[in-house]
């Protein structure tokens, strides 16, 4: 038995037998149907389905836009198993929509495969599509750039948005483009925004709906500017007296520097805001002084451009006599005097409820001498000169009021009347 097993032959047959099995195990098929010979074969037919097949669309594509071509389509494979797990596997065929002869409106077509094997057959779900061809079309449009006013600060506002570059260009089809009714590019902001936003943001075209449209944007997005600002307002500072001056002193002037500030708030406010009113109290004052005072900003204005403003009161004690003529030729030798006319006296701290009328002067103005040193009687303007009375404690009725002058410590002033003469009448109810 040992001399059988050794020789080529006997080698040879066991080789060719477990080949043999080898094949049926691998070929034969148990549940084949009757009448078949349980053996499948390299010619077997296998059907397979690809999914997702991306469809290509021939068209002119710079004149005419295409609608209703599904991106994707499924096909069902059906032919030799080894080929139809190739195509499968490699998908080296394609899915077509021929449209290079459409014509313009809605049409039928049917899509196929190309570049199948001829031994394979193809079924595309769906088989058809229903198109509609419509003309290109380009314009320009002016971008909008939109944003929530209600997420500003408290107080602060917004200025003109603008959109850099303004205006795009949009293509698409004929009847979707006239639909274009607005075209905005819409910037998200977070709450309590307090300076000037500058973003980048997408641009949308819409219909009168405000629903999106489909159509090609150049740019497709633009760069958006929103500045935000604080509303400010310009206004004088006026002093005015409180306190009692002590015996046998006089107040001859009271200025401040500067004379208007920038104040900062809600518009509504600043509205109603036509001047700052700093109290001088003269209790303690016996001579001339220069001190500063805090600007007590009023209710809704957040901030002004100067937080303090220095007073400079003139005084001294008053004079019981006369300088001697000599001393006063000498004085006026050595100044000059210049006369402005019609200077409006302003009623500072005038209550909004009352109206005030001038008795005397009877139009509210008076004629100002100033006298001082040369060079500075030169430079001076009528617009330097602040003439005001303190109308913010007068009784209601008649009452006199001393005038008061903005005017610098070493100028002198003289007016026709010292005290203005004034009707206070509380305004009637609306």
């Amino acid at each position: 038995m040992d001399r059988l097993m050794k020789t080529p032959w006997f080698i040879k047959i066991i080789a060719f037998s477990l080949a043999a099995l080898l094949f049926v195990s691998i070929n034969f098929q148990p549940d084949a149907k009757k009448g078949s010979s349980g053996f499948s074969t390299t010619s077997k037919t296998s059907t397979e389905t690809v999914e997702g097949v991306e469809v290509d669309v021939y068209y002119d594509s710079e004149n005419l836009v295409v609608k209703g071509v599904p991106e994707k389509v499924d096909v069902t494979l059906k032919g030799p198993k080894s080929i139809v797990l190739s195509a499968k596997n490699q998908r080296d065929f394609k899915v077509s929509v021929d449209l290079a002869d459409a014509v313009i409106g809605e049409q039928k077509v049917p899509i196929q495969v190309e570049n199948l094997s001829d031994k394979l057959t193809a079924v595309v779900k769906p088989n058809q599509a229903t198109v509609t061809v419509q003309e290109k079309i380009t314009k320009e449009y002016s971008v909008l750039p939109q944003y929530n006013e209600n997420l500003l600060e408290d107080g602060y506002t917004a200025g003109v948005p603008t959109a850099d570059p303004e205006r795009v260009r949009i293509t698409g089809a004929k009847d979707i483009m006239e639909q274009i009714s607005i075209v905005r590019a819409s910037i998200e902001l977070e709450q309590g925004v307090n300076e000037t936003v500058e973003r980048r943001a997408k641009v949308r075209a819409l219909d009168k709906n405000l629903n999106n449209l489909d159509v090609s944007i150049e740019p497709s997005s633009v760069d958006v500017r929103i500045p935000i600002q604080l509303p400010s307002k310009k206004v004088s500072v006026i002093p005015y007296q409180t306190g009692k001056l002590q015996d046998g002193v006089d107040i001859q002037s009271i200025n401040i520097n500067p004379r208007e500030i920038i104040l900062y708030g809600k518009e509504s406010e600043l509205n109603k805001i036509q001047n700052i009113r700093v109290p001088v109290n003269v209790n303690n004052i016996d001579s001339s002084t220069n001190f500063e005072h805090n600007i007590q900003l009023p209710e809704g204005i957040y901030r002004a451009s100067d937080e303090k403003v220095s007073v400079s009161v003139k005084a001294g004690k008053q004079k019981e006599e006369l300088k001697d003529e000599k001393e006063e030729q000498e004085a006026a030798a050595e100044q000059i005097s210049k006369t402005f006319s019609n200077i409006e006296i302003i009623p500072a701290g005038l209550p909004e409820d009352y109206d005030l009328t001038f008795v005397t002067p009877s139009n509210g103005s008076l004629n100002i001498t100033v006298t001082g040193p040369p060079e500075k009687i030169k430079a001076l303007t009528e617009s330097d000169i602040q003439l005001s009375i303190d109308a913010s404690k007068l009784p209601e009725g008649r009452s006199e009021t001393a005038v008061l002058t903005n005017l610098p410590d070493d100028l002198s002033w003289k007016t026709p009347y010292e005290k203005a003469a004034v009707d206070l009448v509380k305004k009637e109810a609306e």
